[in-house]
């Protein structure tokens, strides 16, 4: 049951290998080149060498905590922990010992973060400033100082103005942003029915997007242009490795505690670029030799847009007013701050980053994508079937809204937003992989995990299809114990 290949709405095709126990042991993009993978004895990836034979290796303590990472150009990076399993230390170096970037963290008896000695190649304070914001009843922002804003009927930010200029936006039915204007930078972006990004256009010049779906966090393999010819390829192993441009040129980045980008390497360890945010990812200073988009929290896929936007996967984030364009579409209901539709992180971004657009999590190197390339991952995009009555490909939920403007073929395929009945069950799967009572206290007969699987897949209802969802019946009291129980699990594992 494990995917082996997968096609895109271009026709792009991935492929995948597997061991025995269902460790993904190769990527193989569209053009044929490989991305191969290693693995220890307790399924913890040692090694990626991409198709160039550049190698990259992983290391691990006695408790599974990535400390160490070689790069095939020699640099390094180095991680500390203290006896709670928190990050205290992390350090990128070139292969003589020469700092790229060093941080070292001092935290309370809870975890917080509370000082850090940093070290380096771009940093520069923001500038001091006091702005007042305001809102609306539904928490959406209506003004940023001098600056106004306005949203439609669904939460989805439809204009910015100040003394400046002004810049609009469009959504499409799923509430995708379609288009960005200012008068200046014209971006229209394209998804699939299930969010994949497949393409961008920015003042009328294309870039098309090949993504793996298979990783929880999706990843951005190949930038094409118009015609399908590559301009720019990405490595990946725990996190981002490395690009490598149409040329062949490759550089590496490096990442402080947080996953963002702080500079790049050639392979002769020289530094190209470098880069230096704010704590909501604003850049204040950057010196950019090599164009490339993965800046704050570059290492887990978030992607700098021209218009100063990031994009999340599942939502678009202005850092210049630390929020999302739109409503969170599943929200968690774990703590008052998730009342807040629009709030990046719950407003804590030293300790959490957010790179999926949907939830919080840990800002420590190795937390996030610890098993990205397993077999037992999140699927996102579309699936590719076989017609009975054509016998060829049909591909399922690929493009809405804009898509004509990108040239995507038109063959006869199957195209179509998913049904509300498919959004449910994605959503439902995507419960079940996080809920604590499900994953780690009972077994599939369980009479308890049976009521619990009831509940979340009517959450998964509610959360799809909102106001359109009927009413649950009353719970009885054994399904309020369960989620209580649920909801102590998770307050457990936090």
């Amino acid at each position: 049951g494990r995917l082996t290949r997968y096609v895109d709405a271009f026709g792009q095709a991935i492929a995948y290998e597997y061991d025995a126990v269902g460790n993904r042991t190769a990527l193989v993009y569209p053009d044929g080149k490989r991305v191969t993978y290693g693995f220890d004895g307790a399924q913890r990836l040692t090694r990626v060498t991409d198709w160039g034979g550049r190698v990259t290796q992983y290391a691990y303590d006695a408790a599974g905590q990535l400390t160490g990472t070689v790069n095939s150009n020699g640099t390094t990076v180095a991680s500390a922990y203290d006896a709670a399993g928190r990050l205290t230390d992390l350090a990128n170096r070139r292969a003589d010992g020469s700092v790229l970037a060093t941080y070292s963290y001092a935290l309370d008896a809870v975890g917080n973060r509370t000082a850090v000695v940093q070290e380096q190649p771009l940093s520069k304070a923001p500038a001091a400033a006091v702005t007042p914001y305001t809102y609306d009843a539904a928490n959406q922002i209506q003004a940023a100082g001098a600056v106004s804003f306005a949203s439609d009927p669904n939460g989805n930010l439809t204009s910015r103005v100040s003394t400046t200029g002004s810049t609009a936006y469009s959504w499409d039915f799923l509430d995708w942003l379609t288009q960005v204007s200012d008068g200046v930078t014209a971006a229209q972006y394209v998804h699939n029915g299930v969010g994949t990004r497949l393409a961008r256009r920015i003042n009328g010049v294309t870039t098309r997007f090949v993504v793996d779906p298979q990783p929880t966090l999706s990843q951005l393999l190949v930038e094409t242009d118009e015609t399908g010819t590559a301009t720019g390829r990405y490595v990946y192993g725990l996190g981002l490795i490395s690009r490598v441009d149409a040329s062949g040129q490759v550089a590496f980045y490096h990442f402080d505690p947080r996953g963002s980008t702080v500079a790049m390497t050639d392979p002769s360890q020289a530094v190209v670029n470098t880069y230096a945010y704010d704590e909501f990812g604003a850049v204040l200073s950057k010196q950019q030799t090599l164009a490339q988009s993965f800046n704050y929290v570059g290492q887990f896929g978030v992607m700098q847009e021209p218009n100063g936007l990031l994009f999340m996967r599942a939502r678009y984030y202005d850092t210049a007013i630390g929020r999302f364009l739109s409503r969170d579409p599943a929200p968690a209901f774990n703590s008052l701050q998730d009342l807040n539709f629009f709030s990046y992180v719950n407003n804590s971004p030293i300790a959490l980053i957010d790179a999926r657009g949907l939830s919080p999590h840990r800002s420590e190197r190795g937390q996030i994508a610890g098993s990205r390339v397993n077999g037992a991952t999140t699927f996102w995009g579309p699936s590719v079937l076989v017609s009975p009555a054509v016998g060829q490909p049909q591909r399922v939920g690929n493009v809405l809204g804009t898509a004509i403007i990108f040239g995507l073929p038109d063959k006869g395929e199957v195209i179509r937003a998913p049904t509300d009945d498919e959004r449910i069950q994605w959503r439902y799967q995507e419960l079940q992989k996080t809920d604590p009572l499900l994953r780690d206290a009972c077994g599939s007969s369980d009479s308890l995990c049976l009521v619990r699987g009831d509940q979340l897949l009517e959450q998964a209802r509610r959360d799809v299809l909102g106001p359109r969802s009927q009413a649950p019946e009353a719970s009885s009291f054994w399904a309020q114990f369960i989620v209580i129980l649920s909801e102590l699990l998770n307050s457990f594992y936090k």
